[in-house]
């Protein structure tokens, strides 16, 4: 309003000027032209009155302006795990020809102390879910699939329960994690928790309003992240730049920054961009197979297969050799008597004695069944990312192991990393100028490079639960380097089969 009147009075400061000039040209005799003066002044007014309804309707007409507030909360409170689970898994469809994904339910994950560890989010349809942390000294995302959902009951009859206390371990520990491993985890939270909020139009000059709302339409092409500087510098990773460059960043803005728009922090804005990269092999297993339903038909009693066999099963589906099975007769998805007369001759060549309710077996008697049916350059490794990945990138699938109370094992079939480079930061403002000028640009005052780039890879691993739970899981069991040389495992020592081909 405030805005509006300042215009209406230089209206009318303009209107008396006039009258008082025409008051004076005029003389005696003309003074019954005086009785027009009234009208005159009317005229005047009514203008600016158009004038004013013109700008009004030229502000209106420029878009809205909505730059980033970061959140800059230490906990991860439910309404956290929805914005998470909103802004990550809408970028899972953006290439797709679906609609934003909607949540279904979210459960919460407690140790024993009672203290969330895990949110498991299931959208609707079944559409997918998402594992999230509770914490942001760690990994945010921890697993996700676009499809399907997270069942915790199957989770414990499988290897997805060495998954979950993995990162149930982690979680617990990652209060004493470096501080530079915690801030680059702080830093992927930025990238799915940061709000929006309107950038307020603190005068009605339509031509700045339009040079700042087209400015930043250009930033946002560009692939920048907008931050007003006065929010941007109460971030963990702000707080984290080296004290001389804080201060470039708090000082520059005093001599260059246009006061008159809202003040300096109103037209001062700090600009982020990453590059990233992203590396993929998409999943190479199309079974859902599984130790019960159907598939355990030809088991003695109808024990469950166990996921050993599964696992051997469906790597074995997947390169179809030996070529004297009749692979063809076997379905991915639907169960059939001659895929569970395979399962349990599989089963038999572990060394299962399904007959006692026997099913498992241990990684030495998984690796023997598998060069005894051909696959003879298989070997065991300790789980590392490298290995799996140069596996995967071969289209081989990789059998991995691990133990909770009991052994556990399930095929890796894919994988999608992403590194994310150094983040480039720009302090940018409104350039300042005497007061009767309008500014015309913004001005570059400083530039920094921020970090030496993020790797972050997740694993696409199939249960062998009928599907259940399948999806990509971030697996941080693989040695992590903590930047400065220092190599760490913060978890139970596991296995894989790799190198799994047949002999032809």
């Amino acid at each position: 309003m405030q805005n509006l009147l300042d215009i209406v009075s230089l209206f009318i400061n303009f209107a008396t000027d006039i009258l008082c000039g025409l008051k004076a040209f005029l003389n005696r005799e003309n003074m019954k032209h005086l009785s027009l003066l009234p009208a005159i002044a009317l005229m005047l007014l009514s203008c600016s009155a158009e004038n004013e309804e013109i700008i009004a309707q030229q502000v209106q007409a420029l878009s809205s302006v909505y730059v980033t507030v970061p959140d800059t909360s230490d906990a991860v409170t439910m309404e956290t795990v929805e914005r998470v689970a909103a802004n990550f898994g809408n970028k899972l469809v953006e290439t797709k020809a679906t609609g934003e994904k909607s949540i279904e339910s979210v459960l919460t994950i407690r140790s024993e102390a009672d203290v969330p560890q895990l949110y498991v989010v299931n959208y609707s349809n079944n559409a997918g879910f998402m594992v999230i942390s509770a914490t942001k000294d760690y990994e945010p995302v921890l697993a996700y699939s676009d499809q399907g959902t997270f069942d915790v009951t199957a989770a414990e009859n499988s290897g997805l329960s060495v998954w979950l206390d993995e990162q149930k371990y982690n979680i617990d520990k990652a209060s004493s994690f470096p501080d530079s491993l915690k801030l680059k985890f702080r830093s992927r939270w930025m990238e799915y928790t940061d709000a929006k909020k309107e950038m307020p139009q603190t005068r009605a000059y339509s031509d700045v309003i339009n040079l700042v709302s087209s400015q930043y339409n250009q930033w946002i092409a560009e692939g920048y992240t907008v931050y007003f500087l006065s929010d941007y510098k109460n971030t963990d990773e702000f707080k984290a730049l080296p004290s001389d460059v804080q201060d470039k960043f708090l000082t520059l803005p005093l001599g260059y920054a246009n006061p008159n728009y809202g003040g300096r922090d109103a037209v001062t804005f700090v600009l982020c961009k990453t590059t990233t990269t992203v590396e993929e092999v998409l999943p190479l297993t199309k079974t859902t197979w599984d130790q019960i339903g159907g598939y355990n038909e030809c088991v003695p009693n109808r024990e469950e297969l166990g996921c050993a066999t599964v696992a051997v099963g469906q790597i074995m589906r997947y390169h179809e050799y030996p070529a004297y099975y009749p692979w063809d007769d076997m379905p991915n998805t639907e169960p059939e008597t001659v895929t569970s007369q395979f399962l349990v001759e599989v089963g038999r060549a572990l060394g299962i004695d399904y007959e006692h309710g026997d099913s498992g077996a241990n990684i030495n008697e998984m690796l023997a069944v598998l060069k005894n049916f051909g696959y003879s350059q298989s070997r065991q490794v300790g789980h590392d990312a490298s290995v799996v990945e140069d596996n995967l990138k071969n289209n081989l699938p990789v059998l991995m192991t691990g133990f909770d109370q009991a052994g556990h094992g399930w095929v890796c079939d894919g994988f999608r990393s992403t590194y994310t480079g150094p983040k480039q930061l720009l302090l940018m403002t409104l350039e300042d100028c005497p007061p009767e000028y309008e500014p015309t640009k913004f001005l570059n005052l400083y530039s920094y490079s921020l970090g030496h780039g993020v790797a972050s890879s997740r694993y696409h691993m199939n249960w062998g639960w009928g599907g259940i739970s399948n999806g990509y899981f971030f697996d941080d069991n693989l040695t992590t380097d903590l930047g400065d040389g220092t190599l760490v495992n913060y978890v139970n020592d596991r296995k894989d089969i790799v190198d799994i081909y047949p002999n032809n």
